[in-house]
């Protein structure tokens, strides 16, 4: 039997010392996209924290598959963490500092680093504002760089809080593609939805939140 890729055993959620679930124990594959749904407020942004580590988990184990090494868990937050005064085409290519030594980035991102960022912006839609500075951009666009970035990161395990909530129907669409792409490469992608349409289009897995933390399968 495959070992997984993320094993939790008897993980409590918790926001403020308050349980926001009964214990979670579950498997889950790498290659999967597992949307995380349920109502606001029931523990998926707790969950996604406590599985990118900046959250502690009072209560049971994050159990890994691969060890932990620099740029193998990405998160993209809900309010993005973008660089406020460098443009788009540079918070992108961020995601790839933990490739870079600091002496070359010195005097800016490497040709190849730049490149796939800007494959990316054009992926997204955003090619035309690369220059542009993440201060003078809309949500929708700072979203969708923060996507960017993470994906220019190439992390074995993506987490993602509510990526595609600010954006419309085509581009949440092609937004989501992107990261199903991802988990075909390989990766686990966790990502809080709230769209149905697109979690039956894209998720391989569905783990509800709402629902005492039931995971079904999509495929």
């Amino acid at each position: 039997m495959p070992i997984p890729a993320l094993h939790l055993h008897d993980l409590v959620v918790t926001r403020g010392g308050q349980a926001l679930s009964p214990p979670l124990t579950i498997d889950l594959p790498a290659g999967a996209l597992v949307a995380l749904v349920g109502p606001s407020g029931c523990g998926k942004s707790s969950l996604l924290a406590t599985l990118a580590g900046s959250l502690p988990a009072p209560v049971g184990t994050v159990v890994r598959s691969v060890p932990a090494a620099p740029g193998s868990v990405g998160l993209v937050h809900q309010d993005h963490h973008l660089v406020p005064r460098a443009s788009l085409l540079d918070n992108v290519c961020c995601g790839d500092l933990h490739r870079l030594p600091a002496w070359r980035t010195i005097l800016g991102f490497p040709p190849d680093t730049r490149r796939r960022a800007r494959a990316l912006l054009e992926d997204l839609g955003l090619g035309h504002l690369e220059r542009r500075w993440a201060t003078d951009v809309s949500g929708g666009e700072r979203a969708r760089t923060a996507l960017a970035r993470v994906l220019l990161q190439a992390p074995s395990l993506l987490l993602a809080d509510e990526p595609v909530a600010s954006l419309d129907a085509a581009t949440a669409a092609r937004a989501m593609g992107l990261l199903a792409a991802r988990a075909a490469a390989g990766a686990l992608v966790i990502c809080a939805l709230h769209q149905p349409e697109l979690v039956a289009r894209h998720a391989t897995h569905v783990l509800d939140a709402g629902d005492g933390w039931t995971l079904r399968s999509c495929r």
